[in-house]
């Protein structure tokens, strides 16, 4: 199922590929397969490994200059618990309900301190959407994703305490020396209640700021444009994953037939973003996979998510073009990499086989014209140049009312300017006559190359021309 001393040996692939960060999916200690229900924080799951597997997983992605990001499910935890048990505790024996098998969760705590622990979850007195009954007793509990996953009360000192706890513990006290988190779910910290939750993330930034000021949280607020451009504007959080951007109807699968809302799909999402970093994608975990069995179709996909300003977040498996099964279950967005090395792979239960149209990752790396290599070779531009990565745009051509194909991105960052020519044609090649001063500087062509006649160039189907200006 892999592990943490397998990333381990996986870092040299992915900064071959050009990637500078990697986020980890949930490893603290839980029941679950995917673990986002957490039984204890400060413990590495035994599938993935042990805190010293962590340590060096990251020592060895920073000699490299990988910065590591893990996730961090701050609204809920499993319901083994320990801080739930002991809240539950707390709250029967405020009702009068406290079992003989639940008075050892209050042992030595004065009233104040067991008040304090009722306080750390949400429950309630009556049954209502989204709550669980605690067995053997009158009350519920919030639990908004599942009866396992019981809801932390942002309001509760405690809770915040172990959020804060937590947080330093993995950046400085556990020695781990990660880089920042990615915070699941941040729009039910406080049921739809922006203004709340912006206040919320404000303080959870602040914890990682008190250990390293420049560390990077980003948060999962899986909502529209306007929802999530308030959240921008309203907290300090560095990074949203912008989900405008994923999926079938996101702006860059679509725009790949839309060069129009492409292009309006940039502009908004850093619209949004502000002074903050954008965080593009195409897919994750919990979305249906994005790649196409079409060689040229994936690269160019890749190719438009790659060439967008921002922290621009790959799902793994991308990358080699691994395909979803008819299932769309979670367990299906998570089936094994096609290595290549002989390894036996085992897939989460219940998940339907993926295919792998393009070959297992050894091959495609001896490939020079595979998709692994295209994206490296975008990867390599977006190092570069960072007025592609990280530019603002500065004006464009070739509008969508335009009948060419064409369409030309300009972009500043600190006096770096750059172009970026796209044919949105998967047919045929377009001709774009350079300004004076204009060079050519890289290309990503799903197929052939860009060719130059007397400052003109004819840039193939469903290709990426970058130009210095």
């Amino acid at each position: 199922m892999g592990d943490l001393n397998g990333v381990t040996q996986k870092l040299d692939y992915i900064h071959q590929l050009g990637f500078d960060g990697i986020w980890l999916m949930p490893i603290f200690q839980s029941p679950s397969y995917h673990k986002y229900n957490t039984t204890d924080y400060y413990k590495i799951d035994p599938d993935y490994g042990t805190a010293a597997d962590l340590k060096q997983l990251v020592s060895r992605a920073h000699e490299l200059g990988i910065k590591v990001i893990i996730d961090l499910a701050l609204n809920h935890s499993a319901t083994d618990n320990i801080n739930f048990l002991k809240a539950c505790a707390a709250e029967a024996q405020q009702r009068g309900e406290l079992k003989d098998s639940e008075k050892q969760y209050l042992e030595g705590l004065s009233t104040d301190q067991i008040s304090a622990l009722a306080q750390m979850y949400s429950f309630a007195d009556t049954s209502r959407n989204g709550y669980t009954q605690v067995p053997g007793h009158s009350f519920f509990y919030e639990s908004n994703f599942s009866s396992t996953m019981p809801e932390f009360n942002f309001d509760s000192p405690l809770a915040q305490d172990l959020f804060r706890s937590v947080i330093h513990y993995w950046m400085d006290e556990a020695n781990a020396g990660v880089d920042g988190y990615r915070l699941d779910a941040v729009s039910y910290y406080y049921m739809n209640n922006t203004s709340a939750n912006t206040a919320a993330l404000n303080r959870i930034q602040s914890y990682g700021q008190e250990v390293d000021p420049d560390c990077y949280f980003v948060g999962e607020c899986w909502q529209n444009s306007p929802i999530i451009t308030q959240y921008y504007s309203d907290s300090t959080l560095n990074s949203y994953f912008w989900f405008p951007a994923q999926g079938a109807n996101g702006f860059v699968s679509e725009g790949m037939y839309d060069k129009g809302k492409y292009l309006r799909g940039e502009k908004a999402m850093l619209e949004a973003a502000g002074s903050d970093i954008a965080a593009p994608f195409l897919d994750n975990h919990d979305t249906a996979r994005m790649t196409f069995s079409a060689l040229d179709m994936a690269k160019f996909q890749y190719g438009l998510l790659a060439t967008l300003s921002g922290n621009v977040f790959t799902y793994y498996g991308d990358e080699c073009g691994i395909g979803q099964g008819q299932s769309n279950n979670d367990e299906s967005k998570r089936t094994h990499m096609p290595w290549g090395d002989g390894q036996e792979c085992q897939d989460p239960a219940n998940a339907a086989e993926s295919y792998y149209p393009h070959g297992d990752v050894k091959t495609q790396l001896a490939d020079p014209n595979s998709l692994v290599n295209f994206v490296a070779a975008a990867n390599r531009l977006r190092n570069a140049y960072p007025a592609l990565g990280w530019g603002q745009i500065d004006g464009n051509e070739f509008e969508e009312d335009d009948e060419t194909s064409l369409l030309a991105i300009d972009k500043s960052l600190d006096g770096e300017k750059v172009r970026v020519v796209y044919n949105f044609s998967r047919v045929e090649a377009a001709d774009y006559q350079a300004a004076a001063g204009e060079k050519l500087v890289g290309q990503l062509c799903s197929k052939g190359a860009v060719q130059e006649t007397d400052g003109k160039y004819s840039i193939p189907a469903y290709s990426i021309a970058l130009f210095q200006k």
